[in-house]
């Protein structure tokens, strides 16, 4: 198994300090496709907030907890495009144009969600052809990932 990127840590309520919530982050890709994998740990499942199936819906990012990753294909870290995922497979998702951010981007990609024993998972698949990157084999990309769990605030 390859490790995945966990050791979080908040930036609210406490900036720098460790998340309260585990979450591991997978990515990887082949010819077609860039994946990103989230397990979410949960201390209380029960408490999970996923509300919203509708595309785009501003729930789905400021009310639901969400797996939240950023692409910045061009590494040039000002532009990018953000993906806002809940535990139900409610998405949003939008590009960053310098300071502008588009929300009427919905690009074709693939999302699986489902919960196991202590929280919640997430693959996602986004074909290459969806999504816009600098010619050539080699590439630099920037990614950032994050995770909100709305009942710790």
């Amino acid at each position: 198994m390859v490790a995945g990127l966990s050791g979080f840590v908040q930036v609210e309520p406490q900036l720098g300090s460790p998340a309260t919530e585990k979450t591991d982050v997978w990515v990887a890709f082949d010819q077609k496709n860039f994946y990103v994998t989230f397990r979410c740990w949960e201390s209380q499942p029960e408490k999970r907030v996923s509300t919203e199936m509708r595309r785009d819906a501003q729930k789905v990012f400021s009310g639901d907890d969400i797996a939240y990753f950023f692409l910045d294909t061009f590494h040039d870290r000002r532009n990018g495009m953000t993906f806002s995922i809940n535990s139900l497979g409610g998405r949003d998702e939008g590009q960053v144009d310098g300071t502008q951010y588009l929300g009427d981007w919905n690009p074709i990609y693939d999302v699986g969600t489902g919960t196991f024993d202590g929280g919640w998972v997430l693959e996602v698949a986004i074909p290459f052809k969806s999504i816009r990157y600098a010619a050539g084999e080699e590439q630099e990309w920037g990614f950032n990932a994050l995770r909100t769990v709305r009942f710790r605030n």
